[in-house]
């Protein structure tokens, strides 16, 4: 069994720095969203692509990597972005591509309202030492992150 965990391009944040521990402490393998879809190194921008081009990406990178049946995938990107329609039908949206992978996907952020609780569930996965059900966050919220992003266009 293998644990990935699908990142955004890091921004420099407090935010994305938490993601990154939480991905290197609790997941045996880091993917990022990049242009061409999902790749092992944080590279591209995501400015000039549109949501259906970028799912079209991400589905033909995830048929290419070797999933088996009992693998977990950790999406941690925001549900707006998530459900960002397309204009492609089989591939209405990033979510629809996700739920199409081999491995079980989980969507935590789903479940998370804001970035606070969201940095919050990474913080209590960390210190526990294995990844907690996102409704059994014990904090409230976290102080002093920023999400930094308020579209698909400000990565």
């Amino acid at each position: 069994m293998t644990t990935y965990v699908l990142l955004l391009p890091s921004n420099g944040t407090t935010f994305r720095s938490r993601e990154q521990r939480f991905a290197s402490e609790l997941c045996d393998q880091l993917l990022y969203l990049t242009p061409d879809g999902l790749d092992e190194e944080s590279v591209g921008n995501l400015e000039a692509i549109t949501p259906t081009e970028l799912a079209n990406a991400v589905y033909g990178s995830a048929r290419d990597i070797d999933w088996t049946d009992d693998d977990d995938l950790y999406v941690l990107a925001y549900p707006r972005l998530l459900d960002l329609e397309t204009t492609n039908t089989f591939r209405r949206s990033l979510r629809v591509v996700f739920e199409r992978v081999d491995p079980d996907e989980h969507f935590p952020y789903d479940h998370l309202d804001d970035v606070g609780k969201r940095a919050a569930w990474l913080t209590d996965s960390i210190e526990a030492g294995e990844i907690v059900p996102p409704g059994g966050v014990r904090r409230q919220s976290v102080d002093g992150v920023e999400e930094g992003q308020t579209d698909l266009f400000s990565f």
